[in-house]
């Protein structure tokens, strides 16, 4: 069973080595920039405040409208 183990994580470790062949390429290099450029934490704060907000929703539904006690 190691031996299963092992060699399926060798096997899964070195495909995700190998699956970017255009790293280094000036395309990849003006994606990188346009991603994470200035505006990277107001687009990452923008993706994230949904679910902050909605899972907020639920744990006050969930707890029936109380207040939650800390």
């Amino acid at each position: 069973m190691k031996v299963i183990l092992t060699t399926l994580a060798m096997f899964f470790f070195s495909l995700t080595s190998e699956a970017c062949t255009m790293c280094s390429s000036k395309q990849a290099t003006e994606v990188r920039a346009l991603v994470f450029g200035d505006d990277f934490y107001n687009n990452l704060l923008s993706s994230v405040l949904p679910f902050v907000v909605f899972t907020g929703i639920i744990v006050f539904i969930y707890k029936g409208g109380k207040t939650i006690k800390t």
